[in-house]
């Protein structure tokens, strides 16, 4: 039987929470969602956080809903207030599908 699976983006700029941003059925797609989101003047974030951002895009298999998935992908973003925009300071993939 082929697993199958799907990839959720989530929003870990709070350290207390996470919020749910969507679910893809490829890590293409997510990552194209993610990158999508905000703008150099704007975060990607749902929840701002003064000057720091982190979205993650977790593969989660289908029918094992359990722990967080892991993590595949994800983006670190501050805001530079002498550029006066979010500057890009880690981004991480960890598999390609």
């Amino acid at each position: 039987m082929e697993s199958k699976f799907i990839y959720e983006i989530l929003d870990y700029s709070n350290e207390d929470i996470y919020y749910p941003m969507g679910v893809f059925d490829s890590l293409e797609l997510a990552i194209k969602a993610v990158k999508g989101l905000g703008s150099k003047t704007n975060p990607k974030s749902w929840y701002e956080v003064d000057d720091y951002e982190k979205i993650s895009i977790h593969k989660r298999e289908l029918n094992i809903w359990n722990e967080g998935g892991v993590e595949v992908w994800s983006i670190e973003r501050s805001f530079n207030y002498e550029l006066d925009k979010w500057v890009k300071h880690k981004l991480t993939q960890k598999e390609t599908q």
